[in-house]
């Protein structure tokens, strides 16, 4: 099984299409997915000499 979209992950979860198990499998994937993308949107920014600023949680 692939890492679904978040809207088909939704979609699937409201239809009961995945067990609750599958679902946070599914969330932690595209969190990870998330997560790496940003990493590399500040890495980047770094070379460019941006600064980035974390957001307050």
């Amino acid at each position: 099984m692939g890492t679904y979209s978040l809207d088909e992950l939704i979609q699937r979860w409201f239809h009961q299409d995945l067990t609750p198990d599958q679902v946070i499998g599914q969330m932690l994937q595209v969190l990870q997915d998330l997560l790496q993308r940003v990493e590399e949107l500040e890495s980047r920014n770094r070379y460019d000499g941006v600064s980035v600023t974390p957001r307050r949680r």
